[in-house]
């Protein structure tokens, strides 16, 4: 090719397959000229920000990073994510389920100051790879975890949010550990060490966790009336507990207290890329499982306000908002459930919320972390195990195991290999298991024989309808499934199994189900085509699809023969009757025409008149109930005309 060809061909294909991020902020800015929005995303970002500042402090201890570096995760994310996104709500910030992620990828021998820099490596890692995808169109990447994955690693998550919160929630000390079976001797290990303090903590804990799950039950239950949404219940309980800590002086008397937190806004700094190895393995799952969590609550939102999300244009925002925000601190971050939520709730228009925000977070590291001193430990523990007990969810598995017990069992290898194996190793596991039981689902299909439903033209499967009409020396099956190469001996095995047991005269095959074949099928209907004819048996296709025909082999199509392919079961059923009327005629002793002796030529000789009122025309059909791209292509044929003759033997 000549370089302006080349240039051309790159262009296209550029144009075609990598979309291009836009800046959505500028026609959301343009919104704010009404006061009404303005005021409305003000109020809106600064209940949010009331909202980010317990739960950094909160996320930061749970991924094992300094509780300040929790906060930076709720400032520059949020501004560069509200210039790229196309969710006019969705709230950018730390989630526990990243936490932990980022929790499991530190090493027991790091520093505080260590696992900051590999929180940060992480959200370089994580963001580039979101960006990528959203270049790459690679959005739906997401569907190969199964919502049986999902629930599985989010219950289990929520069960490790617990376990790894009981050292802070007791005071106790022992080395850190995430799976049960090391948390375990570890705790029983710290409870023989505890004291008095110990006592006093976890009634702390335990009260702010009871309190922050119940209290809106409660309340709604004596009062008849619910809490509203933008109550900022978590700050409001870190309060009195600093207020107690303070007046009762808890802290000389061994309540663990998060300490000093540095003020001043967070300075740019790099990431240690020597630790990039080790940091690439868990950036994968988090990048897979952030986006899921983002996607889940900002497409929600957006289908129930009636407004578009674009979910590469997502994985721009949430990429570069963690890659250009990894240099000052922070650990990965998506869209938290409850804080899209609520923004949705206290009124904002437009993603400018979030910068305000921002501001509010930012202005609480520059001036109040002093007052954050005497915050105990026990108090952010009680958050998070409030936290977690909102993803523990143990009635999906008995739902999925009455309906689907394949993915009951999904769900629990996850949440099992999740807890004993860690979380990178559950999920990898459950994601394979489930594939092969999609394999497995694909490679054995359900096929049956139908039955005309009485005063209808409706075909349905007998073994459900065993009263409907049946034809004789007629079947009328079919396949559920695509046909491709993994069930193509499946599809080959059964129709040889139904001529045994039935040794019928016409076999229909209803292909509504084949929504595509590949070369393997083209195969295999030629050698069950073969099969039929070398039997004497009429092979006639119902509800083929323009796609499906336009898969098959030319040739194929000819050996079968076009008037042979019809639109419904019913064409096909009549035709077929039809035919083995005019056999019965041509049979009787006065008839001057003997019956044909070659297989797979008699329904050549016996074809319909060109004025019959069964012939068939090609025809390509537009109906609007279609799955198939809009569309039910549904191939009629040609008029008849004398099919080529099929060999005597395979």
């Amino acid at each position: 090719w000549h370089g302006a060809h080349l240039h051309h061909f790159m262009m296209h294909i550029g144009r075609c397959v990598l979309p291009c991020p836009t800046l959505p902020i500028v026609a959301f800015v343009k919104e704010l000229k009404d006061p009404k929005v303005l005021v409305a995303d003000v109020m809106a970002g600064l209940t949010i920000g009331v909202f980010l500042v317990p739960q950094g402090l909160a996320l930061g201890a749970l991924a094992g990073i300094p509780p300040v570096n929790g906060m930076y995760s709720a400032i520059t994310p949020l501004i560069f994510y509200a210039l790229l996104t196309s969710s006019r709500h969705g709230s950018m910030g730390p989630v526990a389920l990243n936490a932990m992620l980022v929790a499991e990828s530190m090493q027991e021998s790091d520093t505080m100051e260590e696992r900051a820099g590999m929180a940060m490596l992480l959200s370089l890692c994580v963001g580039v790879l979101q960006a990528l995808m959203g270049f790459m169109g690679l959005g739906f990447i997401v569907n190969l975890m199964s919502e049986s994955v999902i629930g599985g690693f989010s219950s289990a998550a929520g069960c490790q949010i617990l376990m790894s919160q009981i050292k802070d929630l007791f005071g106790l000390k022992y080395p850190r550990a995430t799976l049960v079976q090391e948390v375990v001797p570890s705790v029983v290990e710290g409870f023989m060490n505890a004291n008095l303090s110990s006592l006093w903590s976890g009634i702390m804990g335990i009260t702010v966790a009871f309190f922050l799950y119940y209290i809106k039950w409660i309340v709604k239950r004596l009062t008849k009336q619910a809490i509203p949404s933008w109550v900022p219940l978590q700050l409001i309980v870190m309060g009195i507990c600093v207020l107690l800590t303070v007046a009762l002086q808890l802290d000389q008397h061994g309540l663990q207290v998060v300490g000093e937190i540095p003020a001043g806004v967070p300075m740019p700094a790099l990431p240690p890329f020597s630790r990039m190895p080790s940091a690439l393995s868990g950036a994968f799952t988090l990048t897979v499982i952030s986006y899921m969590q983002h996607m889940s609550v900002t497409k929600a939102i957006a289908k129930k306000l009636k407004y578009e999300v674009s979910p590469n244009q997502e994985l721009f925002a949430i990429g570069f908002a963690n890659a250009l925000s990894s240099f000052f601190g922070i650990m990965p971050t998506c869209a938290g459930f409850a804080r899209t939520v609520l923004n949705a709730g206290v009124g904002a228009k437009t993603p400018v919320a979030g910068l305000f925000s921002a501001l509010l977070v930012l202005s609480t590291v520059l001036v109040l972390t002093p007052a954050f001193y005497y915050l105990p430990k026990a108090c952010l523990a009680g958050i998070l195990i409030a936290t977690a007990l909102g993803l523990v969810d143990f009635q999906e598995p008995k739902v999925l195991w009455k309906k689907h017990r394949e993915d009951a069992a999904v769900w629990m290898i996850t949440f099992l290999g999740t807890l004993f194996l860690g979380i990178q190793l559950g999920i990898g596991i459950a994601i394979i298991v489930s594939w092969i039981m999609a394999v497995r689902f694909l490679a054995t299909p359900r096929h049956v024989v139908l039955g005309r439903c009485p005063n209808s033209t409706e075909f349905r499967a007998l073994v459900m309808f065993p009263d409907n009409e049946t034809f004789p020396d007629t079947i009328v099956w079919r396949f559920d499934s695509p046909l491709l190469f993994a069930n193509v001996q499946v599809f080959k095995d059964a129709v040889h199994d139904l001529i045994e047991r039935h040794a019928p005269k016409f076999f229909v095959l209803d292909m509504r189900a084949i929504v595509t074949m590949d070369a393997a099928a083209d195969r295999a209907l030629t050698d069950v085509a073969h099969l039929l004819g070398a039997r004497s048996i009429t092979f006639c296709l119902a509800h083929l699809r323009i796609h499906t025909r336009d898969r098959m082999d030319s040739q194929l199509l000819e050996l079968i023969g076009h008037h042979k392919i019809f639109l419904d079961n019913q064409a096909a059923v009549e035709w077929c009757l039809l035919q083995q009327e005019m056999r019965e005629q041509e049979a009787a002793p006065d008839s001057a025409t003997p019956p044909p002796d070659q297989p797979g030529t008699s329904d050549a000789e016996t074809s319909l008149p060109a004025q019959q009122p069964h012939q068939i025309e090609m025809e390509v059909l537009d109906l609007a109930h279609s799955e198939d791209e809009g569309s039910t292509g549904l191939w009629r044929g040609p008029n008849p005309v004398d099919p080529p003759a099929i060999p005597d033997s395979l």
